[in-house]
């Protein structure tokens, strides 16, 4: 998720009136799961409740409500660890570029290549932490001890030069050739003019007639030149996703969604997946992925969502133009992380399925403010939301400190 604006807030002084009750903050404490630690290495016995949660579901979506967040990182790499090794969950796939994202697979299923350059290679700056590579070897590591591995995978679509040359290494494996030029140049036009532009996500920026044709040529007439079935498929998705790059606009999570799903049918019917991704696109509300996912997984999807009470994260800067580590504002009466933070517990866990509808719980089913911090630092971080209608679950921290990036000197 990419936020450069402040969400626009609807009454805020009638939100921001109310504060915790102290019937309200007995009853929240008697719902929750404490939590011990958000370090891999810490005993896994707390964890026990979310195998419990997840047990009837395929696909299991972890949230974050900030790009930036040490701690949310690390407890996702945690809980990550646990349900490989407790819950039979085999595929991870992550908010990133999809042919770049497969290139990890690399190092972890065989050992090739650098992992810290494979990261750094996945375009994001977002994921080229410490927190990230710490999952990465532990995920090579559990490989090499077991039969069954651990795939890693992406499904965003931001841009071309991952899935161009793959698409360019497939003809060339079986000698078909083809020419490039009028692609590559169409590609190189439009990426250039949606930097000047200063949005990827700019919907009036899109790829003219002859991209179209290229791309539609890939699609329908070279493809089937591919004679085995998995490098046709592999083939016809990377075409897929330079499509969707020249069509970037306000269809990014319907993408994401089609790109994910594209792995979970290309998978063993046994696999079970693990989601990375933002609140935004998690959730289960909205145009967002985790609707449309929702749409044709159903009682497969399991969203967890992730909060935090205050504290630094890491976040591009526009004032001073850089990656940086910035001071979260911290929640306020009228947030739910204010409600969460008021009962005392440093982590914990709380399961939003069958919670039945008392007085005391009632300030949790209505719409109330939430953090929604991406990848940019912005004035006011929280807007409107309703975390019943969003998510099965949610896992609050209530100090978040900045994620160490690997290749990034920040302030």
């Amino acid at each position: 998720m990419d936020t450069t604006s402040n969400f626009a807030v609807r009454d805020m002084k009638k939100l921001t009136a109310d504060k915790p009750k102290k019937t309200e903050l007995e009853w929240l404490r008697s719902v929750i799961t404490p939590l011990s630690s958000v370090e891999m290495t810490h005993n896994d016995k707390d964890l026990t409740p979310i195998k419990e949660l997840v047990r009837n579901s395929r696909v299991v979506a972890l949230g974050e409500s900030s790009h930036g967040s040490s701690e949310i990182f690390k407890m996702k790499d945690r809980i990550i660890k646990y349900l490989v090794e407790n819950a039979g969950f085999n595929v991870f796939a992550i908010e990133a570029n999809m042919t770049r994202a497969y290139k990890l697979n690399d190092y972890i299923v065989n050992g090739e290549g650098d992992p810290k350059e494979l990261i750094k290679g996945m375009f994001f700056w977002t994921w080229d932490t410490q927190e990230m590579l710490d999952l990465v070897v532990w995920m090579k590591k559990y490989n090499d001890a077991h039969q069954r591995k651990v795939i890693f995978t992406g499904f965003d679509m931001q841009e071309y030069e991952g899935p161009l040359p793959e698409i360019k290494d497939l003809l060339r494996k079986y000698d078909i050739r083809y020419s490039f030029d009028e692609l590559e140049r169409e590609l190189k036009n439009l990426n250039g003019r949606r930097q000047a532009s200063g949005r990827a996500y700019n919907a009036n920026i899109t790829g003219g007639e002859k991209l179209k044709i290229e791309i539609s040529h890939l699609q329908q007439s070279v493809a089937k030149m591919i004679p085995a079935e998995d490098d046709r498929e592999w083939f016809i998705q990377n075409v897929r996703l330079l499509k969707q790059f020249s069509e970037l606009g306000f269809d990014r999570d319907k993408n994401m969604a089609e790109n994910f799903l594209w792995t979970f049918n290309n998978s063993d019917k046994s696999s079970k997946f693990i989601i990375w991704a933002h609140n935004w696109h998690i959730k289960k509300n909205g145009n967002v992925m985790g609707a449309y996912l929702l749409k044709d997984l159903k009682k497969d999807y399991f969203a967890c969502g992730f909060a935090f009470h205050k504290g630094s994260y890491t976040a591009y800067d526009y004032e001073i133009k850089k990656v940086a580590r910035r001071k979260a504002q911290t929640s306020y009466p009228g947030t739910y992380e204010y409600y969460f933070h008021r009962i005392g517990e440093r982590i914990f866990l709380i399961n939003f399925g069958n919670m039945t509808d008392i007085p005391q719980s009632r300030w949790l089913r209505r719409d109330m403010l939430f953090r929604h911090t991406g990848s940019t630092k912005i004035k006011e971080e929280f807007g409107i939301d309703n975390l019943l209608k969003d998510f099965d679950a949610l896992i609050y921290i209530d100090k978040s400190t900045s994620s160490t990036l690997l290749h990034h000197k920040v302030p």
